[in-house]
């Protein structure tokens, strides 16, 4: 799954930033065997796969995606899926008077629900704007699958679902303009066979290797919630994780490419995009400022507008670094422009942060710019 244009994985701040602009996914199940497989694809080499326990009546569950830890496709203990992609933008208008909901709602479902049906019932309840360039899969370990498009959902048909990044909805059969979409939906229809072998198969024929790189793929066995690991589209060298076993651990993350052997590829890749970043970040960041400011700023502030109005962020000092905390186990560090402006800076996104003070100097808001979308926010 890669990211680019605002797809909202997770309905918190900065994962409206956080999107895919190419993916691959599909669910296929058979007896008693019920697997996912999915590519991700970006050009951020900073993977990670992290794991939550279960606490307080939410489930445990583990998440896959990139250095902001804002989850970009994962699977819960009942055997529940997800994963997203981006998509040409469409209106949304069917859920425009519900509530927004003051949080990411994919965690939400991710820590409370087991079946697809349990996920459509929960987002039927909230308002769904955030989809107008983005869609999600779900899967559960009883075989069904379902594509939120939005105003609309695709529900799995057969042996299995396959998606990539046009409405299904909106395209009549034999006319999908995906390629990888058609590839994916021959190998399965040519085979019987619902296997770890065929999965993997399907995910190296529709790997990508242009600017944006398959950077990880996962086979998820939801029966047994197991997931297979493969890093940069190499299939050769595989990572198994049992759900259960990891969550027995507590709370912990890895680093994705420590977990495997190097290879020269891989590695030169992520150096040429680190550098890239790195001089980006340089450039942008114009002075440096006394660190004893940030203690102006530190503090919960809340929403007053798009996108999710009501949500409540928290702004931290840590020894000399300030970091922006998102409900959903986000953080950002901020880097300073001028003593009032901040930034931060990643790969496909970035947010421009302004302070506002009253005529004492007491810090009471601050307005962000976060990839075109305009934010506003009260300290309380």
């Amino acid at each position: 799954m890669n990211r680019r244009t605002a797809i909202v994985l997770i309905t918190g701040l900065l994962a409206l930033a956080d999107v895919t602009k190419a993916c691959t996914a599909f669910l296929v199940a058979r007896g008693d065997t019920v697997l996912v497989g999915n590519n991700e694809d970006y050009y951020n080499p900073r993977t990670h796969v992290w794991f939550v326990p279960a606490e307080e009546g939410r489930l445990g569950r583990v998440y896959f995606g990139f250095d902001d830890f804002n989850p970009q496709g994962g699977m819960n203990e009942r055997g529940l899926f997800f994963d997203g992609f981006a998509t040409a933008p469409r209106k949304v208008v069917r859920s425009v008077g519900k509530p927004a909901y003051p949080g990411s709602l994919i965690d939400k479902v991710m820590s409370e629900c087991g079946t697809v049906a349990q996920v459509l019932a929960v987002f039927d309840r909230y308002n769904l704007e955030f989809l107008e360039r983005a869609m999600l899969m779900f899967g559960d370990a009883t075989g069904d699958s379902a594509i939120i498009e939005g105003d609309d959902v695709v529900r799995k048909q057969g042996r299995f679902q396959v998606v990539t990044n046009f409405y299904q909805s909106q395209t009549s059969a034999g006319q999908e303009p995906c390629d990888r979409y058609k590839i994916a939906v021959s190998m399965l229809r040519a085979s019987e066979e619902v296997s770890v072998p065929l999965c993997r198969r399907i995910l190296a024929a529709v790997h990508a290797e242009g600017e944006a790189k398959t950077l990880y793929s996962n086979i998820y066995d939801l029966k047994r919630r197991t997931v297979h690991v493969y890093h940069f589209h190499n299939f050769e060298n595989v990572v198994t994780f049992d759900l259960a076993e990891e969550l027995k651990k507590g709370k912990h993350s890895f680093d994705l490419p420590a977990l495997f052997p190097p290879t020269f590829a891989a590695n030169d890749f992520a150096q040429k995009k680190i550098r890239e970043l790195e001089q980006q970040q340089k450039v942008r960041r114009a002075m440096d400022v006394d660190p004893e400011i940030y203690n102006r700023y530190v503090g919960q502030y809340q929403l007053t507008g798009a996108p999710i109005p009501g949500l409540v962020v928290t702004l931290v000092r840590e020894a000399n670094r300030l970091y922006l905390d998102v409900p959903g186990m986000t953080r950002y560090e901020l880097s300073p422009e001028a003593p009032t402006r901040f930034f931060y800076l990643t790969f496909g996104s970035l947010l421009k942060l302004a302070f506002l003070q009253d005529d004492q100097g007491r810090t009471v808001g601050f307005d962000a710019d976060l990839n075109g979308t305009k934010i506003s926010a009260k300290k309380i």
